[in-house]
């Protein structure tokens, strides 16, 4: 724990960074103001001490930035956030509360002339915003898509076997616990499975079919799909149409739709899970019932009309897609080896305390199979 001295010289610094600061800003335009302890309301998960209000004029007019500072100031960097904003993900690198992605998080920052720090990031405030409002950066939602989707609160993860390219096509889905986990078939999906988390026979019969539309490139936030009918008709769109189909006359409990695309920083998953919409009385999800066919005997509905009303009884949960296939684990789709390794045959000779774990570490590792033999003594 610091002593008395330690904390005086830790005030005294930080009283020292703060005057500077507050002198350069006064001087700099008429209308800025001190937020002190009002900083704290306006912003309570970043946990600001104190901060500055700025008005800056743009072509558009006025804009007001808020500088806010915490207790590690001028060690840790300041916080810019703009005040007068426009809905969330309008604009890329402008967080839900308005604080802006200037600097990464592990960004140090020079403490001994913290006034140089705010005077260079807030001139990077203003070149975000003009290049906002001309829309010459709209392309970062692009390559930064993996963290501009939304996630719903209540999604569950999925777990992503797929190799990453195209084209559109059918896939398998199994709900593993709190997340699902999605492959190229049901082969596949059952191998790793058996590997990693080994389920009874009779789970088996959860698999699903799911599908994967692959787009030319990531989508724009103003294109996520909001509701089932946007989901539908990207699926139309990208020749699944009839795969739509045949799930929706089985009426699942779930159809997961997985979106892929190419980003600048490499293939890109998102996950839309469709399931039915929660029962305003109970809160209970309302299953499919007979009222689907309505009108037909029953097994007489035609398929696209069932289909039509199984899809309209669910909305969309959008859900993250964490990559656990084997070009990712083993070298972030870098490794030339992966090929070669993966084809290799290990052969563990003694399978005692030490042998026995490592064999099995390395089948689940590698998805292989544990071929057992025993030497026998002649």
């Amino acid at each position: 724990m610091a002593d008395g001295s330690d904390l005086g010289a830790s005030m005294a610094r930080w009283d020292r960074a703060v005057a500077n600061v507050d002198r350069w800003l006064m001087g700099l335009a008429a209308g800025v103001t001190r937020l002190g302890a009002k900083a704290a309301g306006l912003y309570p998960a970043r946990n600001p001490s104190d901060g500055w209000r700025v008005p800056i004029t743009f072509g558009s007019g006025a804009r007001r930035f808020d500088i806010l500072i915490r207790d590690g100031f001028p060690f840790d960097p300041p916080l810019l956030a703009l005040f007068d904003r426009p809905p969330h993900l309008t604009w890329p690198h402008v967080e839900a509360d308005g604080v802006l992605c200037l600097l990464p998080n592990a960004a140090s920052v020079s403490a001994t002339n913290p006034t140089a720090v705010v005077k260079r990031l807030l001139a990077e405030a203003v070149r975000l915003v003009e290049e906002s409002e001309a829309g010459t950066n709209i392309d970062d939602f692009r390559a930064e898509f993996l963290s501009y989707w939304p996630n719903d609160a209540d999604a569950p993860p999925v777990w992503s076997l797929l190799e990453p390219r195209g084209p559109s096509r059918p896939i398998v889905a199994y709900p593993l616990k709190d997340q699902y986990v999605v492959a190229e078939t049901r082969a596949v999906l059952t191998a790793w499975l058996d590997h990693t988390v080994p389920v009874e026979g009779s789970k088996r019969n959860e698999v699903d079919p799911a599908l994967l539309i692959w787009l030319d490139q990531p989508m724009l936030p103003v294109a996520y799909p909001a509701t089932s009918q946007e989901v539908i008709s990207r699926v139309r769109l990208a020749g699944l149409g009839a795969n739509l189909d045949l799930l929706g006359t089985r009426q699942l409990q779930r159809i997961v739709v997985i979106f892929g695309a190419h980003s600048q920083n490499g293939p890109s998953f998102a996950a839309v899970v469709l399931r039915p919409k929660a029962s305003e009385r109970t809160g209970r999800r309302v299953p499919p019932n007979g009222g689907i066919e309505r009108g037909f005997r029953p097994g007489h509905a035609p398929a696209n009309l069932i289909t039509r009303r199984f899809l309209a009884t669910t909305r969309p949960w959008k859900a993250s897609v964490e990559r656990i296939d084997a070009a990712w684990i083993h070298g972030r789709d870098n490794d030339p080896e992966l090929p070669r390794l993966r084809a290799a045959n290990v052969v563990v000779v003694g399978c005692g305390s030490l042998g026995g774990p490592l064999a099995l570490a390395l089948a689940q590792a590698c998805g292989a199979t544990i071929r057992m033999r025993t030497a026998r003594q002649s």
